[in-house]
């Protein structure tokens, strides 16, 4: 899509014409006659072109060509024929699913639904055409974007029926979906469609958007949480023609510290480049408040004498609550996971334009419906007042579920005169002011019985943010006692890529092998002999129980895999761990290999297998794990945000690094896929990366790694 067409598309949908933004071909044909609507997410074009409307967010896991994939699939289109777009937000989606995108769920809740649209579609050209002909439907078939009616050999195309389609009533009932022995769509590895916009830089992004009378905007935000201003001197920048104004920007916080808006002052120019140039000439006075004082070893000392305190079982009890105190034998680790930041490679950005009593934003935002929500709550502007051009984003792993840039950018706007207006935060901004992955210092006791007997667990699961969530622990053990401990948050928190579950994995997988070696048992052999051949286990905060089967499978085939029991080379090690990802209905179990080259340690190869359900495109799954992988390395080998004075030391990725691509070992991913519906694959495999590279490293070294990062030169 040009920038022409972009403008007109965005105008239009400002004044209130919910026109299509398509995210796909850019080059694909545009039809004379207009397509014609067979349900909310499909229209076919008189020239066959099939749109499928994309209702979700795209951040670069493949969702739209996935979901594309199954409508197309229950219709019988041709493939080379669908184009994806994304329309903007509008109440007319909601009985095909909300816009919101997150928690590795959003397969699960739109697979049912994308089927129907296609079925549905499929239904209605069968019954135009039979009607056409003056045949009974059952003699109808759909094959390859045409309905064929075989005892004659006539054929008419998707394009040729639509109108007529159209026009027809839905019957009462469930319209039959299509055996899945048949499919001949899903589950095959189809490139994206939009892969060729992004390798040649014409896929619209939010940092790419531009309406006309627009002004750009940086904001110099308070260091310190829940700090505000107190005064500022602007007349170094009023002094300059390409500013257009200088402006505060008012806090906001919800019950709980869930989400916030930092206090600030925005500068507003004609350009990003001198916004940002005048920024650095402001001068601001902050309240920095009650966190100016914050450091890590106060952060830490909170959190030792939290978990010290008597505690309550608040979250999840089987047993007795005081088994422990019965035990042979106690065994006790701490595992602590920093604050981590999101650093997506695009950085966070909004445009917005206030106009009176309504808005448009142009904004990649994983939850539309929640960012409308808190625009009213902020601004006092209702949400059937708004349009929001949906845009895919260049990375999110949960930080655009936040809606700080929209109500950023809606306040700019309002203060300069209701003008259109991009609030763009550099890459200091990005890091420095996250909603961060949160702290958490996890405190675990093992009880053992006279023979060795793994009785009882008593956890203390400290953190400083989502104390709602239990852990997932499929190991079939008698008692269990977990506590939440709810940690000081002196950052904001926020969801961060499988969120509660890196702690989780991280302590449970690590505690779980620290048992097998204490009783001389395998690691491999120690959590089989604690997971029911075929049981199903509940937990208060998934909709999914764990099945101990599913687990028990993708740990045995890790193990196979990766040659688990066999002779390995001097100086190579292999570790690992599995994980149920409920949320998501997966499952993920993965082995370690760490070795040492010419006297330096290295992480030699992650083995990894796999069960997400049916897969709809095995090519996006993998893509998937690695980068959840790859993620996690990144956690383990460098993220770690620091604070001083209240302040997040860290601003750019060099102090905050990446896994450079030295670091990251090859990846053989093995897919086990079963009978269950699709399930989510974002997240599965990040929990479990850490505790199997921690749990090879013990064994090669001897040492016990219970705090991250590591550096793996000084081990």
């Amino acid at each position: 899509m040009n920038r022409r067409h972009f403008l007109q598309v965005s105008a239009a949908a400002g004044g209130g014409l919910l026109l299509q933004l398509s995210v796909a071909e850019a080059a694909a044909p545009r039809p004379v006659a207009a397509p014609t609507e067979l349900n909310a997410l499909l229209t076919i074009a008189p020239d066959g072109t099939v749109y499928f409307q994309f209702i979700n967010h795209e951040m670069g896991q493949q969702l739209s060509n996935a979901f594309a994939q199954v409508v197309a699939e229950e219709l019988g289109a041709d493939w080379s024929k669908v184009v994806v777009q994304t329309p903007p937000a509008d109440p007319k989606f909601k009985a095909w699913g909300d816009h919101g995108t997150g928690g590795s769920g959003t397969t699960i809740r739109m697979w049912p639904q994308l089927r129907k649209a296609g079925a549905t579609a499929r239904y209605l050209l069968t019954q135009a055409a039979a009607r056409r002909w003056q045949v009974p439907v059952a003699d109808c078939r759909v094959e390859r974007h045409r309905v064929l009616h075989p005892p004659t050999g006539r054929s008419l195309g998707f394009g040729e029926l639509a109108a007529e389609a159209a026009r027809l009533p839905l019957p009462e009932g469930d319209i039959p979906l299509k055996a899945t022995e048949a499919f001949t769509l899903v589950g095959k590895p189809f490139k994206g469609k939009n892969v060729p916009q992004i390798v040649r830089g014409k896929q619209t992004y939010g940092l790419d958007v531009h309406v006309p009378g627009m002004h750009y905007a940086v904001i110099e935000r308070c260091p310190v949480r829940q700090g505000s201003v107190r005064s500022f001197n602007a007349e170094k920048t009023r002094q300059v023609a390409e500013v257009v104004a200088v402006v505060p920007v008012k806090g906001y916080q919800t019950e709980g510290g869930f989400l916030s808006v930092k206090a600030g002052v925005a500068v507003v120019a004609t350009s990003f480049w001198a916004a940002e140039q005048w920024r650095r000439v402001l001068e601001v006075n902050w309240e920095e408040g009650p966190y100016a004082d914050l450091d890590d070893a106060r952060v830490e000392a909170m959190a030792e004498e939290a978990l010290r305190a008597e505690t309550k079982p608040n979250q999840f009890l089987k047993g007795d609550p005081d088994a422990i105190q019965k035990a042979a034998r106690v065994i006790e680790a701490t595992y602590t996971y920093p604050y981590q930041a999101h650093a997506c490679m695009e950085p966070m950005n909004c445009t917005a334009h206030h106009q009176g009593d309504r808005y448009t934003l142009w904004l990649s935002a994983q939850m539309p419906g929640f960012v409308a929500e808190h625009i009213q709550h902020y601004l006092g502007l209702p949400p059937e007042r708004g349009v929001i051009h949906r845009l895919p984003s260049g990375g999110s792993f949960g930080r655009r579920f936040y809606p700080d840039p929209a109500l950023e950018a809606l306040a700019v706007s309002e203060a300069i005169g209701h003008k259109p207006v991009q609030v763009i935060w550099t890459r200091s901004d990005d890091i420095r002011h996250d909603h961060f992955q949160f702290y958490s210092k996890t405190r675990i006791r093992a009880g053992l019985d006279a023979n060795n007997r793994l009785e009882s667990l008593y956890i203390q699961d400290g953190r400083s943010g989502f104390g709602a969530e239990q852990m997932w622990n499929g190991y079939d053990i008698p008692h269990i006692r977990e506590d939440f401990v709810n940690l000081f948050q002196a950052l904001q928190p926020g969801a961060w890529r499988s969120v509660v579950n890196n702690s989780w994995g991280f302590a449970l997988e690590s505690l779980i092998d620290e048992l097998a070696h204490e009783t001389g048992t395998d690691p491999l052999a120690f959590r089989l002999a604690y997971l029911a051949p075929d049981e199903r286990i509940s937990t208060r905060s998934a909709s999914h129980p764990i099945q101990t089967r599913r687990m028990r499978q993708v740990l045995e085939l890790a193990a196979e895999k990766a040659g688990w029991g066999k002779p390995k080379q001097p100086d190579t090690a292999l570790g690992l761990s599995v994980y149920p990802y409920l949320h998501a209905n997966s499952y993920c179990a993965q082995v370690a290999e760490v070795g040492r080259l010419n006297g330096r340690l290295r992480i030699q190869r992650i083995t990894c297998v796999v069960d997400c359900g049916k897969v709809i495109n095995p090519l996006f799954l993998k893509q998937q794990i690695q980068g959840g992988i790859i993620w996690s390395l990144s956690a383990l080998l460098h993220g770690n945000i620091t604070l001083r004075n209240g302040r997040v030391q860290q601003s750019n990725f060099h102090d905050f690094p990446i896994l450079r691509h030295a670091e990251c070992p090859p990846i053989d991913i093995h897919i086990v896929e079963g009978d269950e519906s699709p399930g989510g694959a974002g997240e599965v495999s990040v929990p479990g990366t850490i505790p199997a590279v921690c749990n090879a490293l013990f064994r090669l070294t001897g040492q016990r790694i219970r705090r991250l990062p590591i550096a793996l030169d000084a081990m």
